[in-house]
């Protein structure tokens, strides 16, 4: 977060604040995809441990599709209605235009984000530490901070405010990857 608000504060005050605004909207949805994902966990672990390969590969489908399903709902409405969300929290027009814009921003991969959660609970479930790690780290950590260096060098201030987007996506790759690996 303080990189991110650094980054903006060259952009004004008013940027600073729409992020304050968006990242507290954002967070709502984004709780409720941690604890269904985290819910999930037990569930995850037993049926690895009994090798009911079957039935986990029904609880991890099942999770992933609630976690979409729920992400498509309230990121479209979010989308939808951006402006008027926004602005139950502020009234200055260029924060609302701003925060808006963010909120799209933020909201437009949050089905990748339910999967990142569901391959995170399943590498900490099958016991991959590693791979957990890598997933822990990379979202809102290594993956963001280069998207963030990198988007803002190329495209400024759209390149701020797009970078976690990039780094949903690109985080979402990597569990993809790490487990069509850890479950063949």
């Amino acid at each position: 977060m303080g990189l991110l608000n650094s980054s903006l504060a060259i952009y004004g005050a008013d940027k600073v604040a729409a992020m304050g605004i968006t990242q507290k909207i954002y967070s709502i949805v984004i709780l409720n995809i941690v604890g269904f994902a985290f819910g999930a966990q037990p569930l995850i672990g037993f049926n690895y441990g009994a090798k009911n390969w079957a039935r986990l590969k029904k609880i991890i489908d099942f999770d992933m599709l609630v976690q979409v399903i729920y992400a498509v709902i309230f990121g479209g409405l979010l989308i939808i209605f951006s402006r008027q969300v926004t602005a139950i929290f502020m009234n200055q027009a260029a924060i609302v235009d701003a925060g808006s814009y963010m909120l799209i921003a933020c909201v437009i991969t949050t089905p990748l984000v339910g999967i990142v959660l569901v391959y995170t609970t399943v590498f900490q479930s099958i016991g991959n530490a590693w791979a957990a790690f890598i997933m822990a780290i990379s979202r809102q950590g290594v993956i963001y901070f280069l998207a963030l260096i990198i988007l803002e060098k190329i495209i400024g201030y759209h390149g701020i405010v797009w970078a976690q987007a990039v780094s949903d996506t690109l985080t979402c790759l990597i569990g993809y990857f790490i487990y069509e690996h850890s479950l063949r």
